[in-house]
């Protein structure tokens, strides 16, 4: 049988793009048609190749194979001096397949269904974090966008401030692409963030509706362990050095100062934030709530008592999904009816009361007043 470090070299060795010398594109308003290659400065091709360099004569592991190239419109570029690999075109992600109505930049806007981007969490590149909702949106007429962003050694690892004015960009592509002249936002969990951040001080004139869930707009606790980041000589800058966005989520950031300063939300998008009681990343999860005019809030568990996810497989969940189409359509009529989402072993009497086996172990990493955040 195959040693387990082998066969994760080989998946390394077949996801890894190939590295191209002068970038990637972006678009202008026009421009003839170029093959595209994958950002040069991914981490997959130098994991893959260090993997490759220390394996055994014997192994048989290949060099990665360089990905095919896609035929896009794109104008090559580079961004030297920055975190992060320069934008691709329409913010593609690499490990997306494009296709008609996703990630597509032949995709035309109709009235009504301005483009959808959605934005990820931290170190989880779009197309994995949006792999069942992005084709559900699309499937409904919208074209829809899962860009990779925020590099920093990992996607979303970077400064959200520099996140947002990166999003900037890559609005500029969507537009000038589909031919709309706003789009929709879906963020999940830092994407939420970042959003919130993008339309209070960059573009919010240029978006119709913005849907968070998961959502975390003035930081968590991660179950006290915040306290011990901020208390430990030297642990809060080398967070802010390796992990800026990290950093800056944690209460009492600058960035989130900044954020919440005369209030989260700005005139002319559509709020919509959806939150799980049961949120274990997110603490409280009452971070995601937004108390301004304007602004629909769902707890998951108040809609859908049967509804049991956290945080991070919101990303899956029917009821999420169905409240997504409901607030792109304009909230008109009530709410999507609640689809049972029951997770083995997990309900709200269980993680509540402590016998619930996620609870028991963050509450053990993080001491008893975990448990306070947790209710």
């Amino acid at each position: 049988m195959p040693k387990p470090w082998l066969l994760f070299a080989t998946a390394l060795a077949a996801l890894a793009p190939s590295p191209t010398p002068t970038g990637v594109g972006i678009i202008p308003p026009s421009s003839a048609n170029a093959s595209w290659d994958a950002p040069s400065a991914s981490p997959f091709p130098v994991l893959a190749a260090a993997v490759v360099a220390a394996a055994p004569a014997e192994s048989g592991i290949a060099p990665p194979v360089p990905a095919p190239a896609l035929s896009l419109l794109v104008e090559t570029g580079d961004t030297p001096g920055t975190d992060t690999p320069p934008a691709t075109d329409l913010a593609m992600d690499p490990l997306v397949t494009v296709t008609s109505g996703l990630n597509d930049p032949a995709c035309r806007a109709t009235p009504g269904f301005d483009p959808v981007i959605f934005l990820h969490g931290l170190g989880v590149p779009g197309a994995i974090s949006f792999i069942t909702k992005a084709p559900l949106v699309a499937s409904r007429g919208y074209c829809v966008f899962t860009p990779t962003y925020g590099w920093h050694v990992f996607p979303c690892w970077g400064s959200m401030r520099a996140s947002a004015n990166e999003l900037d960009g890559i609005v500029d592509r969507v537009l000038a692409s589909t031919g709309a002249s706003r789009v929709n936002i879906v963020g999940h969990s830092s994407g939420t963030t970042v959003g919130a951040y993008y339309l209070k001080f960059v573009g919010a004139a240029r978006v119709n509706a913005f849907v968070a869930f998961g959502s975390n707009f003035r930081g968590t606790t991660l179950l006290g362990l915040s306290r011990v980041v901020r208390a430990l000589p030297g642990v809060g800058g080398l967070l802010a050095k390796v992990c800026p966005s990290c950093d800056e989520i944690l209460p009492g950031s600058a960035f989130l100062r900044d954020l919440a300063e005369g209030g989260f939300t700005v005139p002319g998008p559509e709020y919509t934030s959806i939150v799980s009681r049961l949120d274990t990343v997110v603490l409280p999860y009452t971070s995601g709530v937004i108390d301004e005019p304007g602004v629909t809030n769902v707890v998951i568990q108040d809609h859908c008592p049967d509804d049991r996810v956290r945080h991070i497989l919101q990303a899956v969940d029917p009821n999420v999904t169905n409240l997504i189409f409901w607030a792109l359509a304009g909230k008109v009529g009530p709410m999507p009816a609640c689809l049972p989402f029951r997770i083995p072993g997990r309900s709200i009497e269980n993680t509540t009361t402590g016998k619930d086996p996620i609870r028991k172990i963050v509450i053990i990493v993080a001491g008893d007043r975990a448990s306070e955040t947790l209710d």
